[in-house]
This record gives C-alpha cells, sequence and structure tokens, in this order.
C-alpha cells in the first residue's frame, strides 16, 4: 500500500508540472489535488508516524513548486508561461487627448470597435451601433474606455 501512496504522489507532481506549463482551465490542477489528496490518505492510514510524513511531503512539494515557477522566471519565459504585462500609462494619456476630435469608425461598434482619429487607430465605444467609415467624435474618456457618437 506504501507504494500505491508514492505513485499516487509522484503522479500528483507530474500533474502539478503539466498544470504550470500547459495552458488550460485547471483540469490538470485539480486532478493533481485530488492525487496529493488520495497519496495523503493512503499514507496517514498505512504508514506509521503518517502525519508527520504527510507534512513533510506537503513542505517539499510547495517548494518544489516556487522553485519551478522562479525557474522558469529566470529561463526568460515571461510573456509564454508567466504573463507580464502592463498597461502602458502613454496610451491612456493619449486616449484622454482625443476627447472633442473628429474620427472615423474603421470597423463597425455594435459598440465596441476601432476607430481612427488624427492617423492613429484606437479602440472605442460607441453609443449605439455605428457603421464603419462612419464620421464619429469622442465624447468622453472614463473606465479606461473612449466613447464616441455618430457625427
Amino acid at each position: 500500500m506504501i507504494y500505491w501512496a508514492l505513485a499516487i504522489l509522484v503522479l500528483g507532481m507530474i500533474l502539478t508540472v503539466v498544470e504550470i506549463l500547459v495552458p488550460g482551465f485547471g483540469f490538470f490542477g485539480i486532478s493533481a489535488i485530488i492525487a496529493f489528496l488520495v497519496s495523503w490518505g493512503i499514507t496517514i492510514l498505512f504508514v506509521p508516524y503518517g502525519i508527520f510524513v504527510v507534512f513533510v511531503e506537503a513542505v517539499i512539494i510547495i517548494g518544489a513548486i516556487f522553485a519551478l515557477i522562479e525557474y522558469l522566471k529566470r529561463r526568460n519565459l515571461k510573456g509564454t508561461i508567466i504573463l507580464d504585462e502592463h498597461l502602458n500609462e502613454d496610451v491612456k494619456e493619449d486616449y484622454r487627448n482625443l476627447v472633442g476630435c473628429e474620427g472615423t469608425a474603421k470597423t463597425s461598434l455594435k459598440p465596441f470597435g476601432k476607430a481612427e482619429f488624427n492617423n492613429v487607430t484606437v479602440d472605442v465605444c460607441g453609443d449605439s451601433f455605428i457603421e464603419k467609415d462612419c464620421k464619429v467624435k469622442a465624447v468622453r474618456y472614463s473606465d479606461s474606455k473612449l466613447y464616441v457618437v455618430k457625427i
């Protein structure tokens, strides 16, 4: 029974690594947690001082996960595995400066789409459906969105 607990524990560690490396909705992570719980349950029932063994396993696993994440950060995998994007403050300022400007809808606004102001294409929100190539005017900037109306 001890070997089953060890095999299930190793399976849980493999599933944890897969969860970190493969984008998804958490199937591998949930499966890893279930594998850890089953392994720890078997360990507590069939191993002398099983609770102590489970505690040591948990500390080692948590440390290994953090070490793996740090290793991946240092391997310059940011953007592929680790999200590392920040909103550029200059972009927000450009949107504020466009309030009152007139432009052209580059896509249909349903209500979101793209419009061009002063040869710059930006994401906008229309007050209603606005067809492509219609003239629009930026009326306000709020909640990081530029709102436009049809002229």
